[in-house]
């Protein structure tokens, strides 16, 4: 397939026209991407979608088959305690939280332009993804082909939050499955998360940083 541009923009007006390399702000002046890309997220950038597509394919596998299949919390109702919204402000929370980490910022640099930011979302992904780990170019397209564009609106809120308190970067929330934590994690899970599907060491849950930093010691090796 043909290498597509990284469509962004962000609150501040900046644009991105180019490659994720190398993008212009509205003064066309250049913003140079200055973090630094792990192996995998370069591999993740070569197969020609944009960090805004990326994002939205991974996070609807991440989230299957909760979206699909929660008949009790409706997915996309638009009615209040709607699960999308709640899997959008975990991802959002989770993004600049992490990307503004000190150990992050340690290993990657800080981001500082628009061209860092989407870089700093393929690394994301693939340190924090589990639905990043196996993907090739077969199975991305295919995951393109039947991306929701639901999800691309939860993608674009990521990269451009409005809601300011989101990006601020105070704490990462998380989802994860019930198998991932010994018995004390899982039970803690269970009693404090934001929202629920499923049951048993399948069920997944969305979950805030105060339930992270709890439950991380508690995660198996």
């Amino acid at each position: 397939m043909t290498n597509r541009p990284v469509n962004a923009s962000d609150p501040t007006g900046h644009y991105c026209v180019g490659d994720v390399e190398e993008c212009v702000n509205e003064d066309a002046k250049p913003e140079k991407q200055s973090v630094k890309v792990s192996k995998r997220a370069k591999e993740l950038m070569d197969y020609g979608y944009s960090a805004e597509e990326l994002i939205a394919m991974i996070l609807q596998r991440e989230s299957f088959p909760a979206w699909k299949d929660d008949t009790d919390r409706k997915w996309f109702s638009g009615e209040e305690g709607d699960p999308a919204e709640i899997f959008r402000e975990a991802a959002t929370r989770w993004f600049w939280s992490w990307i503004k980490d000190d150990k992050v910022e340690s290993i990657y640099g800080k981001t500082d332009t628009i061209a860092d930011r989407d870089a700093m979302a393929f690394n994301w992904l693939h340190e924090g993804m589990q639905s990043e780990d196996n993907v090739n170019q077969e199975i991305l397209d295919g995951y393109h082909a039947n991306l929701k564009p639901e999800f691309l609106d939860i993608a674009h809120d990521i990269l451009n939050p409005t809601n300011k308190e989101l990006s601020k970067g105070d704490g990462m929330w998380s989802w994860a499955n019930a198998y991932l934590y010994n018995q004390k994690g899982a039970d803690y899970l269970s009693a404090h998360h934001r929202y629920k599907f499923g049951d048993g060491p399948t069920s997944w849950f969305i979950f805030d940083a105060e339930t992270v930093r709890v439950v991380t010691p508690n995660k198996k090796k």
